[in-house]
């Protein structure tokens, strides 16, 4: 309240100097020597001095105001963020956006649209069917996070209270303000919001593209929040050198071989146009079947996430096996599918063919 209104004022007298901000929150622990480190937390300058006296206090509050931030109060007047937002937008007429919330201006002056700072910062064109979604960036505990949305649901106020699961501050009452206010956004911001192209499955995609990696510029991976555990499983861990060393001692078995190798050629099936194979792996208990599948699926990523198994219906396997596409699936205890012979050679024969069942949905599909 004393920033917003020091500001204010500064602005109404068309104050020509810079305005730099610092908090006592800034500052955290002494060292147990009595040392100046960091410094336990303070509500305001009257607490340092009466905690640490006048010679400490003066070298706290020295060194917090080196470190203090400009305000751009000549500008659109907001305070800089925590944390840069990820897209650089033009001003909304009518809004002051900042660390704070989203305000609009009125004749009795701002009043607040949501506690939550939000904004856009993609617009999606699916591969798939092309439709359209929007990618906003939110404030939420000093870091700014992104979440992608159907623009349905960010045009509707019955809808857009979803938004409220990820901790934005938005009730049925301020639903309407925040509708409205992202639909401005959008038109003040509709010549930068960047374009990107979205897919819903990894593997090979338009222009030659492949995920993972999953960190494309040109290409964002939109999936179920439910398989984005198994996305996150595709990454990086461990020493090349190491781990090819390790696997070397075991090629010269040549099962452990050929599972590695049916690992390997996943990719290549899209390029030599070959259909999709399937590698039966039969043994003894304890014969190391699911030691091979985790060293094969090791080349993509963590076994342990990327490994299913049968105890699954067969709209998840379906579901899974989309996703996976253009990647080796792994499913492990043949045993958990039970004696229903008829059903496994249906999911079989399913997964074979590259394509799911067709179902019906409201607009006709």
């Amino acid at each position: 309240t004393f920033l917003k209104n020091v500001t204010k004022y500064l602005r109404e007298y068309d104050y020509k100097g810079k305005v730099f901000v610092f908090s006592c929150g800034d500052i955290h622990q002494l060292k147990d020597d009595g040392s100046i480190n960091e410094y336990k937390t303070c509500k305001d300058p009257s607490d340092v001095w009466m905690s640490y006296g006048k010679e400490q206090s003066s070298k706290i509050i020295k060194d917090l105001m080196e470190k203090a931030k400009v305000i751009d109060l000549h500008g659109d007047g907001v305070i800089q963020p925590i944390e840069r937002p990820p897209f650089d937008f033009n001003d909304v007429p009518g809004y002051t956006i900042d660390s704070e919330g989203v305000y609009k201006d009125s004749d009795h002056g701002p009043f607040c649209v949501c506690r939550t700072p939000i904004i856009l910062t993609k617009r999606l064109t699916s591969l798939d069917d092309g439709d359209e979604k929007l990618e906003i960036g939110y404030l939420r505990d000093g870091h700014w996070k992104t979440a992608i949305f159907q623009r349905s649901i960010l045009s509707q106020t019955r809808s857009i209270t979803q938004l409220s699961d990820l901790g934005c501050m938005i009730t049925s009452e301020n639903a309407k303000a925040v509708v409205r206010y992202l639909s401005d956004f959008e038109s003040a911001n509709i010549d930068r919001l960047p374009r990107v192209d979205s897919t819903s499955r990894l593997g090979w995609q338009t222009k030659k593209r492949f995920i993972p990696p999953r960190d494309n510029n040109d290409i964002v991976l939109d999936v179920d929040p439910a398989l984005q555990g198994v996305v996150e499983a595709y990454h990086e861990e461990g020493v090349y050198y190491k781990w090819t060393e390790y696997m070397d001692k075991f090629r010269e078995n040549n099962r452990f071989r050929f599972i590695m190798a049916a690992s390997f050629c996943a990719p290549l099936l899209m390029i030599i146009r070959q259909r999709i194979f399937f590698v039966y792996i039969w043994g003894d208990s304890k014969s190391g079947k699911s030691a091979a599948l985790k060293a094969a699926l090791s080349v993509w990523g963590d076994p342990e996430r990327l490994m299913m198994n049968f105890n699954a219906t067969k709209v998840g396997l379906e579901r899974t096996a989309s996703l996976f596409c253009d990647l080796p699936l792994g499913i492990d205890e043949r045993q958990l599918a039970g004696s229903n012979q008829e059903s496994l050679e249906s999911l079989i024969y399913m997964i074979a063919s590259g394509t799911g069942r067709t179902r019906g949905t409201k607009t006709g599909g």
